[in-house]
């Protein structure tokens, strides 16, 4: 097996970096911090990088549970969960003094998994996701969270209450109302907008997989930054096919990648 991580910090840096990525053994974890918009002066160290740390390192840690594969998906959703809870009872932010904007969660979401017996076992929560591609670089398996119509439902909001968009308004009504909200749907359709805040409704949010993995193939675990890339079909052939990566940042570069910052750990098991 052979692992390799990568990562880009974004340019230009309006605050920390807050995504985190790792790797130990069979296990792999990329985790996103959440952006703590409109909160000023920006904390620095940032909360949710502290978040997506936490994250990582309780996938790194849980151990396989002998009920089975999804058993221990789950409990590594819930100690990467509990993790990041402990860190905002750290922070004294709970569900009694959090509003949304001058105090937020410390939250992340993320993408996550173990390789046992040539099988892929994952799970993802909102836009962290597992891809696994062949030889030639086509997609073979993706695992995402079909989130709805959130970006409807926002329009509708920002309508019906007056809200302009990424206003503060609607960033705290959103967090509040629409983020961890099981009971949600527009137009008789759901809307899972999962994140893990320390809160247990967010364990529900969760999106499990399995794939019997062939030779030559190439897994992803990235987060929501490595979106426009891994949706090119010649940035999925150069991860499939590459010897070394040593031009992976030029050649993201050149497909116009700069802004966001984003993270990818990429596994051959072969």
């Amino acid at each position: 097996m052979t692992v390799h991580t990568f990562h880009f910090s974004g340019e230009p840096a309006h605050h920390p970096d807050e995504d985190a990525r790792a790797w130990r053994d069979n296990r792999f974890a990329v985790f996103d911090g959440i952006t703590l918009l409109h909160q000023q002066p920006y904390p620095d160290p940032s909360p949710a990088a502290a978040a997506a740390q936490a994250g990582c390192q309780a996938v790194l840690d849980t151990p396989l549970d002998a009920q089975g594969p999804e058993k221990t998906l789950r409990h590594m959703a819930a100690e990467a969960n509990r993790h990041i809870k402990q860190l905002n009872q750290f922070l004294n932010i709970t569900e009694q003094t959090v509003d949304y904007l001058a105090v937020q969660y410390a939250a992340a979401v993320g993408a996550y998994g173990f390789i046992q017996d040539d099988t892929l076992h994952c799970a993802q929560l909102n836009d962290c996701e597992v891809m696994v591609l062949n030889k030639q670089g086509d997609i073979t398996f993706r695992l995402e969270t079909d989130t709805g119509p959130v970006n409807a439902y926002l329009r509708h909001l920002q309508d019906t209450h007056h809200f302009a968009a990424s206003s503060p308004e609607e960033h705290q009504y959103a967090r509040k109302n629409v983020i961890n909200n099981t009971q949600l749907e527009f137009q008789g359709v759901p809307i899972r907008m999962g994140v893990f805040t320390g809160q247990e409704v967010a364990e529900q949010f969760i999106t499990i997989g399995q794939h019997q993995l062939a030779p030559g193939d190439t897994v992803l675990f990235y987060s929501d930054g490595m979106l426009p890339f891994v949706d090119n079909p010649a940035f999925r052939k150069y991860l499939a096919t590459a010897a070394d990566f040593k031009d992976l940042d030029s050649f993201h570069r050149s497909l116009g990648g700069r802004l966001a910052e984003r993270s990818l750990v990429l596994v051959r098991p072969g």
